[in-house]
């Protein structure tokens, strides 16, 4: 059975900063981005990590063929951003409450009652 392909056993998230962190760097410096990987746990090596980097450079480069599908890609990263700055509003609001009522970290931490 063939081992799978790296980015089968990452995290979407992860995989989606990866694949920003290309498209940041024009698809390339691959050197940094195995380093950068390596640091998050994933051991890739610079070639893989190139061949990823080449597929999705023609994927992108599909979609901006198609003046709806980049439409849509736009749209989807946009809705991808507001997302998560939502999700770290919330979690900054709920810390923020938590210190307010000075709350433990967990429950473990409650008195017994």
């Amino acid at each position: 059975m063939p081992r799978p392909h790296f980015t089968e056993t990452m995290a979407r998230a992860l995989l989606a900063e990866l694949d920003a962190r290309i498209r940041a760097r024009h698809y390339g410096d691959y050197h940094a981005l195995s380093e950068w990987l390596r640091g998050e746990g994933v051991q890739v090596s610079k070639s893989q990590l190139g061949l990823h980097g080449k597929r999705l450079r023609e994927a992108d480069q599909r979609i901006r063929v198609d003046p709806d599908l980049e439409a849509a890609n736009k749209r989807f990263q946009v809705a991808a951003l507001e997302f998560e700055l939502a999700r770290v509003e919330l979690i900054g609001a709920i810390e923020r409450r938590r210190a307010q009522l000075a709350l433990p970290e967990s429950l473990e931490a409650l008195p017994p009652t």
